[in-house]
């Protein structure tokens, strides 16, 4: 007879767990990526001064490659976390997206996301959203690289997230 219960019990628990895991999942959404510029040059010009020899590069760096986002299918009041990380270590100066949140409706952001994030290998929140968004565009900027390190050329390999539920507020 325990051992019913036990069988019960664990199903139970099992089932308890599984609701706990889908809580946050987004139903019913698609997100599309396009990339403007795939790539971006550096060179004299991002000297500091510019075309100075022996000058370094400057401490930031706008590079012109955009990330142009459809989040779609979501129900209009639908929150949600969008995430960016790399998917490799890459080594040299650091990488960060920053959202234009002047070219999108008050309605579809909370206030309380972040400004900007660095992308690393581990996922950092971006921007908490509000149903669907259909050209979210983010920039792109270099900082802290050096003549003396940042020479090679590099791949950025980009992996987007949405979660359901908004970021963190921002510190």
């Amino acid at each position: 007879m325990d051992r019913l219960n036990f069988r019960n019990s664990m199903k139970t628990n099992l089932l308890f767990v599984f609701i706990l895991l889908t809580f946050n999942v987004l139903k019913s959404q698609s997100i599309n990526v396009i990339m403007r510029s795939d790539y971006a040059v550096i060179e004299e010009n991002h000297l500091d001064p510019p075309r100075t020899a022996g000058a370094d590069y400057a401490q930031n760096i706008a590079l012109p490659t955009q990330a142009l986002l459809a989040i779609e299918e979501l129900e209009p009041e639908t929150p949600w976390c969008l995430s960016v990380r790399h998917t490799h270590s890459i080594g040299g100066a650091a990488l960060y997206a920053r959202v234009r949140y002047d070219l999108l409706r008050p309605e579809n952001w909370d206030p309380g996301s972040p400004v900007e994030a660095p992308i690393s290998l581990s996922a950092e929140h971006l921007i908490s959203g509000i149903g669907s968004i259909r050209e979210l565009v983010v920039e792109f900027e270099l900082r802290g690289a050096s003549v003396a390190t940042d020479y090679d050329l590099r791949h950025e390999n980009l992996l987007w997230t949405l979660t359901g539920g908004g970021c963190p507020a921002a510190p």
